[in-house]
């Protein structure tokens, strides 16, 4: 069962799967960061107090008036100085919240932190995000490079301490941003028109908070969405004031932030992942059954994780290969779905396939590989494509998954040379001979587990892949009449596969009739149209397949 998750409203989730979510980080955040013992991250008055303490005379009231007045005091770079020591900028580490918020797919991201935990955390988990603070760089930043890059645009509204003349810290800072600042404002404007925000790691107390709402407030008024903010035991009176400013606040009872926040994101990257494929439009039908199984499910689906300039070689001369060992090849580009988000296609693509062919082009590919397979419950059979041929996994994720490096330069230019294609059914031989048992006892154990959906379309895939090996033309011979039934583009279907069962005497005529009807339901329960199917049909539905199965391979054997 899901611990915080439920407490996430269901329009902000289905936001959030359809890409129309943009968090926004603030100072509370990077509480959850690793410091050294004995030092602690400041919160916004902490940090206030620091700096009163250096001023003479200073009746205190509050913390953007003592950094203001420091800074006129002592001059801006004595105020940049002192933020880098407060916020322990050289010891600050990103913990497991900020690896597991970095986790989750989103392409872009807002902060107010000066300080660099998000990055970090992005690079810890094999990401590159690319931070924007100057208007000349949102150019740049558009949609259609960050998908290409498969990058993290993180929009820093204040600055960094690595560019004090943009940092916005002071109360003159705050006055003239949307001065300054005008496109920043406005892109963060027509960002909110159509993404939810939400607040993590922000008190109504916050300026950079007060801020940021000003903005959404003056661009839009009356037409921005709902926006949320994430708040762990607040009290009555806190969420009274933020409903009054049009927040909704998600109040999560609880001890630990650190642990709420890990879990919560970890939640919401599971949900994404299960989720994705029921909103994306899928062009194989081979594939749309694959994804329609649950995330544990053992499955016939091999993701191809390849450069976009060497997915049209790989359709044409690795793909076909792949079909005829009876599993179902896809890129990421056959997933269409709302809000154009690849690094959630690529996530919920390598989550799910039980198979990966993955090209590490450099480090960083590796890097990420490493960081999902330490995540993955479910044992992978990964072939990865690299210039380090030797395996550079530790021991437990050898153990936990099959994982064999060949080297990248084979195919780099030469993806049809029969070296290649050799390496590439090598493979597949020893993944088949693994994993046949698994599939074959899957649609069983689906059964066992009350997935009975699920175990309905897993008996049709084997039933399918069964009459296609029946039928393969490549197989001579045999007494069957054979045809080549293995086509991508036009994909011989499981009625025609069933006409050729009758027609060779594998099949009788009323069996067919049973067979067709199970066929509807089956496609109705992998497009959506059903949902539901009884426990005594989907047992009745699955062994029955599993009689026509074995007689499938006996109708194999004798006629050979």
């Amino acid at each position: 069962m899901t611990k915080y998750i439920q407490f996430i409203p269901k329009p902000l989730l289905e936001d959030i799967l359809n890409n129309r979510c943009i968090p926004i980080i603030g100072a509370g955040f990077s509480l959850n960061c690793e410091l050294p013992k004995g030092k602690k991250m400041p919160l916004w008055e902490d940090l206030g107090k620091s700096f009163s303490e250096d001023l003479i005379d200073y009746p205190y009231s509050n913390a953007l008036d003592a950094i203001s007045a420091y800074s006129f005091e002592y001059s801006r770079s004595k105020l940049v100085e002192k933020l880098s020591q407060l916020l322990f900028v050289a010891d600050s580490k990103p913990s497991n919240v900020h690896k597991s918020f970095c986790r989750v797919p989103f392409d872009i991201v807002c902060t107010t932190n000066f300080d660099f935990l998000l990055e970090k955390g992005y690079d810890n988990v094999g990401k590159y995000c690319l931070p924007i603070m100057d208007e000349e760089q949102l150019s740049i930043g558009s949609n259609q490079l960050i998908n290409y890059y498969k990058n993290v645009l993180l929009l820093k509204l204040h600055g960094d301490l690595h560019h004090p003349n943009r940092i916005v810290a002071t109360e003159q800072d705050y006055d003239s941003f949307l001065e300054n600042f005008p496109l920043i404002s406005t892109y963060l404007a027509n960002l909110l028109i159509t993404r939810t925000p939400l607040f993590i790691g922000y008190s109504l107390e916050d300026a950079d908070f007060r801020q940021v709402w000003q903005i959404i407030s003056n661009r839009l008024g009356e037409l921005r969405r709902p926006a949320y903010v994430l708040s762990v035991g607040a009290k009555h009176a806190a969420v009274n004031r933020y409903k009054r400013r049009g927040v909704n606040v998600i109040n999560i009872n609880a001890k630990s932030y650190a642990e709420v926040f890990e879990t919560l994101f970890e939640e919401i990257r599971e949900y994404w992942i299960e989720n994705l494929p029921s909103k994306s439009f899928v062009f194989n039908e081979q594939t749309l059954a694959e994804l329609s199984l649950p995330v544990d499910a053992t499955n016939r689906l091999c993701y191809v994780a390849v450069p976009y300039s060497s997915i049209s070689l790989y359709r044409s001369y690795i793909f076909p290969i792949i079909e005829d060992y009876g599993f179902s090849p896809v890129s990421s580009d056959e997933l269409v779905m709302q809000g154009d988000n690849i690094t959630a296609r690529e996530t919920a693509l390598i989550e799910r396939a039980d198979m990966i062919i993955f090209d590490a082009e450099d480090d960083k590919s590796l890097n990420e590989i490493r960081n999902i397979l330490e995540k993955r419950q479910k044992p992978l059979y990964l072939l990865v494509l690299s210039s380090k041929t030797a395996n550079g996994f530790d021991t437990k994720l050898n153990g936990n998954h099959n994982i064999r490096f060949v080297d990248r330069n084979i195919y780099l230019n030469n993806i049809e040379s029969e070296e290649f294609t050799n390496v590439i059914e090598e493979w597949l031989t020893q993944v088949s001979e693994n994993i046949m048992i698994d599939l074959t006892n899957e649609p069983e154990r689906l059964l066992g587990k009350q997935e009975y959906k699920a175990a309905v379309i897993s008996a049709f895939t084997l039933l399918e892949s069964e009459l296609r090996k029946l039928f393969d033309g490549n197989t001579v011979g045999t007494t069957i009449k054979r045809i080549k039934v293995f086509n991508r583009h036009i994909p011989m279907s499981i009625l025609a596969l069933l006409n050729l069962a009758v027609e060779n005497g594998v099949l009788d005529e009323v069996s067919k009739s049973d067979v067709e009807k199970w066929v509807s339901l089956r496609n109705k329960l992998v497009h959506g149209q059903e949902h539901v199917i009884s426990q005594r049909d989907a047992s009745k539905m699955v062994r029955s397949v599993n009689q026509l199965i074995g007689n499938l391979k006996q109708a194999a054997s004798t006629s050979e």
